[in-house]
């Protein structure tokens, strides 16, 4: 695992969110201690957010956000002894819940009728006692109300004086706010830009990692219509590779013949020798004018197979099925 994709899981890790680092990381083989050490990490706090998650849910009573961070748990981590303790706390829910619908209600309470001429005392006594609280607080609010207008005419006599600065003020600090937000939304747009092509890169970097076993990644072959200089039809073949393998590519030698429209073989076979240097994470593209000879132009498409050799010595056949990938991004591997 390369250090591009290391320093986005760590920017997970970072930001505690450790089910995104778990997803990342299961596209990759764990080899080095350096790596395993990070896995063992991510898993545990991920366990230790899923336990905190989950007794919160408990506590409320979410059996169905209790569910749901059981099901991410054992899809990121699998069967553990945090599974069963988890499957417990929420099937506790569930019990609890069918407990609460299964409890009757006693509805009926004892009438007492002893305590009637006590209750009608103290509602005539409240009264009274209401109606002076009222009184008095109709005077206060007599007095509070004449208090009020004289306030409110001092107030709207200083607003009529301040309205003008106030509103050069406003104006100043609505242009200055707009300046902020745009440059927040500029900036925004651009972190979000920079971790999309952040993650997108880590995913080109795993399945490089992934062709690196076959040997070739074939990202074009067409077939191309010759120089016809001398007035004789002829057919060219034109094709592009990567090297997603750690070592340089010598030569890249194509096995090509022609076919016709259903696919018959109608010409020999020309092995093609596309001359390196190709170096680790680099990609390039060979172009072979009149390689078949067509003067009746019924020459459909051409078949081809591969065979990559490096300067190390080492040689692998490649097929073609096993290694085209036609959205491949080449440009990321460019200036890295």
């Amino acid at each position: 695992m390369d250090n591009d994709v290391r320093n986005i899981v760590n920017g997970f890790i970072s930001a505690g969110d450790y089910e995104k680092a778990l997803s990342l990381l299961k596209n990759f083989a764990i080899e080095d201690d350096a790596d395993k050490a990070m896995l063992a990490t991510c898993k545990q706090e991920y366990a230790k957010s899923c336990k905190t998650a989950l007794e919160k849910a408990v506590e409320s009573k979410d059996k169905n956000m209790a569910e749901s961070i059981l099901r991410n748990y054992e899809k990121y981590i699998g069967e553990d002894a945090n599974t069963v303790i988890f499957r417990n706390l929420v099937d506790g829910i569930k019990e609890a819940e069918e407990a609460s619908e299964a409890t009757p209600v006693d509805s009926n309470q004892p009438s007492n009728k002893k305590d009637s001429k006590g209750k009608w005392i103290l509602f005539v006594l409240g009264s009274a006692i209401l109606l002076i609280v009222i009184t008095s607080i109709t005077n206060r609010c007599n007095r509070a109300r004449i208090e009020r207008q004289e306030i409110e005419a001092q107030i709207e006599q200083a607003r009529q004086d301040s309205i003008e600065s106030v509103e050069r003020a406003r104006n100043a600090a609505i242009e200055m706010a707009r300046r902020a937000r745009q440059d927040s939304i500029d900036a925004a747009r651009r972190r979000e830009q920079a971790r999309l092509d952040s993650i997108d890169y880590a995913e080109h970097a795993g399945f490089v990692s992934k062709y690196a076993q076959i040997g070739l990644i074939i990202t074009n072959v067409q077939m191309t219509r010759g120089s016809n200089n001398d007035g004789i039809g002829t057919k060219g073949v034109k094709f592009s590779v990567f090297n997603p393998t750690h070592k340089t590519i010598k030569y890249v030698i194509v096995t090509a013949y022609g076919v016709n429209i259903f696919d018959d073989r109608i010409t020999g076979t020309e092995r093609l020798r596309g001359i390196g240097p190709v170096d680790p994470h680099d990609y390039a593209t060979w172009d072979f004018d009149d390689v078949f000879t067509d003067k009746n132009d019924v020459i459909d498409d051409i078949n081809v197979s591969f065979r990559v050799e490096y300067t190390n010595g080492t040689a692998k056949s490649v097929r073609f099925k096993d290694a085209y990938v036609s959205d491949f991004k080449t440009s990321w591997f460019e200036n890295r």
